[in-house]
């Protein structure tokens, strides 16, 4: 339905704009549109791409708009996890957390990225699905055997000087995925188990 609508919304005339969150209301239907119909055809990266870039520009319009007051904004973050790696992803896309930690450093400031994943429980999208992240990524599988508490945290900054000392040839599947891991973010936490979060719907 998105290739549809998005020809709708592109030959619309008369249209009353309205600026939501300091942006257009149009662009931003647009643009989402755009979006869905690159995922619809099978062009996921330039769908990422897209989207990455929308959301950088949404961003950048906030902070410009609070960075023009006399106090510094603190910004906080919370997206899903592909979204706020530093450098490169694995999809190839510079992400919104790249951007983040880039203008940070531009303005003299710091970023801290934390990542996250579960370890065992249920998450809820629709249904019930098992959030059991272990076999995902061999990082994942290590942190989550050493975890101490439902909720622990491991400081991944000191791990980024060691693994880098071991030749690309001679790195284990783990190493390389602690390797991409240190270097997107800051630290991670596991969760033992993590519990759906929704409200039953009446019969």
């Amino acid at each position: 339905m998105a290739p549809e609508l998005l020809k709708l919304a592109q030959s619309a005339t008369g249209i009353k704009d309205q600026t939501m969150n300091d942006s257009s209301l149009y662009g931003n239907i647009v643009a989402t549109l755009e979006i869905e119909r690159d995922r619809l055809n099978n062009e996921r990266l330039s769908a990422s791409l897209h989207r990455e870039s929308l959301m950088k520009n949404l961003f950048l319009v906030h902070y410009e708009k609070s960075a023009a007051s006399s106090l510094k904004p603190k910004v906080l973050f919370r997206f899903g996890r592909n979204h706020l790696h530093r450098g490169y992803d694995r999809r190839g896309v510079s992400t919104l957390g790249n951007f983040v930690a880039e203008l940070a450093l531009a303005h003299h400031m710091t970023s801290f990225h934390v990542a996250a994943f579960a370890a065992g429980g249920k998450y809820f999208l629709g249904k019930t699905f098992d959030a059991d992240e272990r076999q995902d990524d061999p990082a994942f599988e290590l942190f989550a055997s050493v975890a101490q508490y439902p909720a622990t945290v491991f400081d991944l900054r000191p791990l980024r000087a060691i693994l880098h000392q071991i030749p690309d040839k001679n790195r284990s599947p783990v190493q390389n995925s602690l390797i991409y891991w240190a270097d997107s973010y800051d630290a991670i936490i596991c969760y033992r188990e993590v519990t759906p979060f929704y409200r039953e719907v009446p019969p």
